[in-house]
């Protein structure tokens, strides 16, 4: 039976591999890992690493290209069986703030998304607030970058986003676009200081590419959005970097914790809706097979924190799967993005499964 992993009990030496092992404690905590340690046996090797313990993905490259080849058909994700949210009690004070079937949001009701390039693409985000406003009632929004970012290049001389002082006068500086009817940019709001007025759901994006789950946990950016837009529902989109940082197990649940502390210490009581990483590849063309751990690590720490989650990981068909992707036109050259149809087909479905769990929620009166 799979145990909660308790941090700090882990025994670790040696140096990280393209082994995997699953490891015991004394109190029988399982968990899987790249790092040898003690009570530890191997897993296994090569390109398909922990992909038999993520979940119900495809367990091997063409058995995943059937899978998606099915869930990307017609309309894409969205109808997928699988497409739904996950520990639904994570999105508790979210839905009691949304009103009955039919009518726009009670009161204003925000979400505040930040993430790595999926949602420093820009399209993502917007899809995701399209389909919620027109479902819960237009309040708006922005979809924000850093500036210091020229595409990949970084500027210099500019603020750090580190630490934990979010003063807004030495702060990077941003630009924003409009979301939905919001025409006033987020720089602007900031300077009046005032909060979104709107009424209906307003939705704001922050992303940056490149970026992983240890440097939004010390972002004085995310702290300051945070503060100014006091979310409803904050949506976090991070994990494929880290992925590619081939971080083992137990680092990521520190830093997936650092993260949820940051948040919590500004916004207590907003409900938290993690996105797992979609299926990626090497430049070599191998697998990554770090995901399946990353998603291990946010899945158990989602149930053991009161976090909902998003598994696209699993909803893409698991190991191999953006070769799918790529082949119907959804995922990009790289096989880590997806292109703009992707990033909408993915953001509908998103979408879509949360307004389910809203529906199913006022049906049992339980919200």
């Amino acid at each position: 039976m799979l145990a909660m992993v308790v941090m700090g009990s882990f025994f670790v030496s040696g140096a990280k591999s393209e082994t995997f092992y699953i490891c015991h404690d004394d109190s029988d905590t399982l968990s899987f890992t790249n790092i040898p340690g003690k009570d530890c046996e191997v897993l296994s090797n090569g390109k398909d690493g922990a992909s038999r313990y993520a979940g119900k993905g495809a367990s091997n490259k063409s058995e995943a290209n059937t899978v998606t080849s099915e869930l990307i058909s017609g309309h894409g994700i969205q109808n997928n069986e699988l497409n739904s949210i996950q520990n639904n009690a994570g999105l508790s004070h979210f839905l009691g703030q949304l009103s009955a079937p039919g009518r726009v949001a009670m009161n204003h009701v925000t979400v505040y998304h930040f993430g790595d390039s999926h949602v420093n693409s820009g399209v993502f985000p917007k899809s995701i607030a399209r389909v919620l406003q027109q479902r819960f009632g237009d309040g708006g929004g922005s979809f924000c970058r850093l500036n210091k970012f020229d595409g990949n290049k970084s500027l210099k001389n500019v603020p750090s986003d580190s630490g934990d002082d979010a003063n807004a006068g030495d702060l990077p500086q941003e630009t924003c676009v409009p979301i939905g009817g919001d025409t006033e940019s987020l720089l602007s709001v900031f300077t009046q200081g005032q909060g979104p007025q709107n009424i209906g759901l307003s939705y704001y994006a922050f992303g940056i590419s490149g970026k992983t789950i240890d440097y939004f946990s010390r972002s004085r950016s995310m702290l300051y959005h945070l503060r100014k837009y006091r979310p409803d529902l904050v949506i976090i989109t991070l994990g494929t970097n880290d992925a590619f940082a081939r971080l083992d197990y137990e680092d990521i649940l520190i830093h997936l914790d650092r993260l949820f502390s940051s948040i919590r210490s500004v916004s207590p009581t907003a409900s938290i809706l993690f996105t797992v990483p979609p299926d990626t590849f090497f430049r070599s063309g191998v697998n990554n097979n770090y995901t399946p751990i990353v998603r291990r690590a946010m899945i158990d720490f989602c149930r053991q924190n009161g976090c909902a989650w998003w598994d696209l990981y699993e909803i893409m068909g698991g190991a191999g799967s953006m070769n799918g992707f790529r082949e119907r036109g959804l995922g990009s050259r790289d096989r880590i993005h997806f292109t703009s149809n992707g990033y909408r087909s993915t953001g509908e479905s998103i979408a879509k499964a949360i307004i389910e769990t809203f529906n199913r929620a006022t049906v049992s009166g339980k919200r």
